[in-house]
């Protein structure tokens, strides 16, 4: 998420597509008898066709990415649903763990290495893997150009287009990543796996300084607001707090934020750049 929103895009399907891929890779476990890294690929062409579907929709047709991906997450969720329910006639798929018993790649997704979840290793090194991109590459550089100002990163020669298709994909791939230690966490995914976490991820990004309208951003920082809200959430789980004013919280942030971003990038434009 982070790194669309430096490229001056974002998607709201990306919760969705948590589910989405959770019933993809689940679905051959289950009733298929794949071996996990067949079924990694099912989640990933599922990943791959909703990725290039936005950036389509964006790109190609022009549509705000607001509109675009908000009608993806319907259809897709829609479609989950329906395609869950019609092939396996429930909207859970249980002991999948079971089903994977003895296979090499189901530690990459589940256990506790050295005492801590395996998600926290995808936390860093997914947080490490973007840092070293944006900042280290030419990808990178196209990125940050690419929400700076399109039309000067398209002069420059800048593949802008294939670029932004390429994060949609690259952020739906995130997903399926997100969906698989989860379900492997509690050893079952269900349809509604996911629900409500683009408005989270959005929100961590831009507490962790990515702007909404591009150009801004950085991984470590969405790295460092993603940590204060799983703090947050969990102080409310072990407090007498209804859960409820957790969703309560992040809205306030997320206005508050964007709040100082306008007033600080307004404040900015004011001053003189030649004294």
């Amino acid at each position: 998420m982070t790194l669309l929103l430096v490229a001056g895009e974002f998607d709201l399907s990306v919760g969705t597509m948590i589910a989405a891929g959770g019933i993809a890779v689940a679905f051959p476990i289950s009733f298929l008898h794949w071996p996990l890294w067949a079924s990694i690929c099912s989640g990933l062409a599922v990943a791959a066709l909703v990725g290039s579907a936005n950036g389509f929709l964006v790109l190609r047709l022009g549509m705000p990415s607001f509109l675009a991906t908000l009608g993806m997450m319907f259809v897709l969720r829609g479609a989950t649903l329906g395609l869950t329910l019609m092939i396996a006639g429930a909207t859970q798929i249980f002991r999948l763990k079971e089903d994977l018993a003895g296979d090499p790649l189901l530690p990459f997704f589940s256990g506790n290495p050295l005492g801590l979840p395996v998600a926290i290793y995808w936390w860093l090194a997914s947080v490490a893997i973007a840092a070293y991109m944006l900042t280290n590459t030419r990808y990178g550089n196209w990125t940050y150009a690419a929400g700076g100002d399109r039309e000067a990163a398209v002069k420059m020669g800048i593949p802008v287009g294939r670029l932004k298709v390429a994060l949609y994909i690259l952020t739906a791939f995130s997903a399926v990543v997100v969906a698989m230690v989860e379900m492997f966490y509690v050893d079952l995914t269900d349809v509604t796996q996911g629900l409500g976490k683009e408005f989270e991820a959005i929100t961590a990004a831009v507490v962790g300084g990515a702007a909404i309208s591009g150009g801004l951003g950085s991984p470590v920082g969405t790295a460092l607001g993603t940590l204060m809200f799983g703090m947050i959430s969990q102080g409310f789980f072990y407090t007498n707090i209804n859960d409820n004013w957790y969703y309560a919280f992040v809205g306030a942030m997320l206005v508050v934020v964007v709040t100082i971003n306008s007033y600080t990038r307004r404040a900015a434009m004011r001053q003189p750049r030649f004294k």
